[in-house]
């Protein structure tokens, strides 16, 4: 139900990165309660991923950001823009 809802308010963007790219980003933040607590972050950051595939699978676009600094991933994001609209207005 809840990908219904963020379906009805617009297209579904998964911003992926692999998971050492993950933990560099995030690291140990207090924020993160599920890396903070984890014995070995890297392996519940591959987990986690796994765990979760289903739903990320479910998104209209999936960018992998890894590599890409911010500006070249708002790039891609408002270069995927029309297309992303065409597959809202289809449903």
């Amino acid at each position: 139900e809840n990908v219904a809802a963020l379906r009805a308010a617009g297209p579904l963007v998964c911003l992926t990165a692999c998971p050492e790219v993950i933990l560099a980003r995030v690291g140990r933040r207090e924020g993160r309660p599920l890396l903070s607590r984890a014995a070995d972050p890297l392996a519940e950051i591959r987990r986690l991923l796994a765990e979760r595939a289903d739903r990320y699978a479910l998104a209209d676009l999936a960018l992998d950001t890894s590599a890409l600094t911010v500006e070249e991933v708002i790039e891609r994001l408002c270069s995927a823009l029309p297309s992303l609209s065409r597959v809202q207005n289809m449903r």
